[in-house]
């Protein structure tokens, strides 16, 4: 192994940490904030907005996948619309944001482990009688628990 190969290996290990803090501290910022609220402003989602897209900066996805993320996220924000908001605009606006910062894939592997987990947590509080059928359920902290396990299941195999 060359030095040059050295030095590429560790630039691109110190740009998935620099991605990981970002992602990470926004994500675990929303999902206090929604956990407590219910409900961000349009400056938080804007500043998580650019954040995202700055990470994006440091992670090699083709323009591509990065059309097919834009398109996965307005297919999202569309069904929260449509949906009276069973999954919040707000999530499916930062759904869409992940997708052009990282693309198709990251943003449905993303989202996807984030609706099990959902998933999973609402049926054990049905089951255990804590929720009714109409509980509201706060997303962001499920969008943080995705992207840590994508990050840390996915990507260390």
């Amino acid at each position: 192994v060359s030095a040059e190969q050295r030095r590429e290996e560790q630039n691109d290990m110190w740009n998935e940490i620099v991605r990981d803090i970002c992602c990470v501290s926004v994500f675990a910022y929303l999902a206090v904030r929604d956990r407590r609220e219910m409900e961000l402003s349009r400056r938080e989602l804007s500043i998580t907005g650019i954040v995202l897209f700055l990470a994006g900066f440091f992670f090699v996805a083709g323009i591509e996948s990065r059309f097919a993320g834009l398109a996965y996220g307005a297919i999202v924000v569309v069904f929260c619309i449509f949906s009276k908001e069973a999954l919040g605009v707000a999530d499916g606006i930062i759904i869409l944001v992940y997708g052009v910062a990282f693309g198709l894939y990251e943003a449905a592997a993303f989202s996807f482990l984030a609706m099990v987990a959902a998933a999973l947590v609402s049926v054990v509080l049905l089951v255990i009688r804590r929720a009714e059928r109409k509980t509201r359920l706060p997303f962001f902290p499920f969008l943080l628990f995705g992207y840590i396990l994508l990050r840390v299941f996915v990507y260390s195999m």
